[in-house]
């Protein structure tokens, strides 16, 4: 995956077990920055670009949101340049079965629905902002992770003030860029950095699970 423009050039990689790699599960609910061709309807980018099971995203992706608006049929809806997907799996209640996809109720929130305009030809790539929500966060990071993503200095920030320090020890490794960092450092690069992303990418190795659980 080549840099797309205005991204920088910087990279963070952190070598986590599983379990570690869960733990970023929880950035991708404010939002992280991934690739796709523009014009690719989100069929095209997950199953094909990302290469998510097709019969994962027909029953599991519940509840679709493209620039806002409600998608009742992925293999319609195109993905411009810097549009915002978010996805959830089946939410409880009236409101979950109102947003769900070609949901009985799906009639009630025709205002919100999104409407395929037109045939979109695809461009070269461009950018797409990904949210995450409940327990697709957990299942689908990690592997937009493994393809790399890219994400705001300030969220890292906050993610990695959350950790601690601990989290960083718990790592195979952290590497920026060339350096490999340990958690002070990284600190420091984080407070120093001038481009507004950093890609993120993780490789998994093996790092004792226990290390990630519940420190109590």
């Amino acid at each position: 995956m080549n840099t797309p423009r205005d991204c920088g050039s910087s990279n963070l990689t952190f070598a986590l077990s599983e379990d570690g790699i869960k733990k970023f599960s929880q950035i991708f609910q404010g939002g992280v920055v991934i690739q796709g061709a523009v014009g690719c309807t989100i069929m095209d980018l997950l199953f094909r670009r990302y290469g998510i099971d097709r019969q994962y995203i027909d029953t599991r992706i519940q509840t679709i949101f493209l620039d806002g608006k409600a998608v009742d049929d992925p293999e319609s809806a195109r993905i411009a340049d810097r549009s915002t997907l978010a996805l959830s799996a089946a939410m409880p209640g009236f409101v979950g079965a109102t947003l769900r996809r070609d949901g009985h109720y799906a009639v009630m929130r025709s205002n919100i629905t999104h409407r395929v305009q037109g045939e979109a030809v695809q461009g070269e790539d461009g950018l797409f902002t990904l949210k995450l929500f409940n327990l697709l966060a957990e299942e689908l990071a990690p592997v937009f992770l493994r393809k790399g993503i890219w994400i705001r200095w300030k969220s890292l920030k906050s993610f990695l003030e959350l950790q601690g320090e601990n989290f960083i020890n718990r790592c195979g490794w952290v590497r920026f860029n060339d350096e490999v960092v340990g958690f002070p450092r990284l600190l420091e690069i984080v407070e120093q950095a001038e481009d507004d992303l950093v890609r993120l990418d993780v490789v998994t190795c093996k790092v004792d699970a226990a290390a990630f659980g519940d420190p109590s």
